[in-house]
């Protein structure tokens, strides 16, 4: 699922905000159909100011969030069927945010 919208621009430059989500039920991972994975849900977003032009050059930035509520699931459980010597859990990435730039340039007229 996502969200993109377009504020009015301001003159100098354009305001751009993109959401979306993504949704998992439960399911089995393994041969075994051991223990299924929890739901899980996950939402991104990104601000961008964007079309500033000067001369020949372009420019961009963007802050970004990636998990924004911090939400923390399983995404692999294996439990080892046979003389267990290990158990194996593989968690999803925490909130991450960053900031991204661009600029970019025309050849001449």
């Amino acid at each position: 699922v996502s969200l993109d919208y377009r504020f009015p621009s301001f003159g100098f430059a354009a305001l751009t905000l993109h959401l979306d989500g993504n949704f998992a039920g439960r399911q089995y991972v393994t041969a075994f159909n051991s223990k299924p994975t929890r739901r899980s849900s996950e939402i991104n977003g990104r601000l961008t100011l964007g079309d500033m032009k000067f001369r020949r050059t372009a420019f961009e930035v963007s802050a970004w969030v990636r998990n924004l509520t911090n939400e923390q699931h399983d995404l692999w459980n294996y439990t080892r069927q046979l003389q267990s010597q290990y158990n194996l859990l593989v968690f999803n990435a925490p909130r991450s945010i960053g900031v991204d730039a661009k600029l970019s340039f025309r050849e001449g007229d």
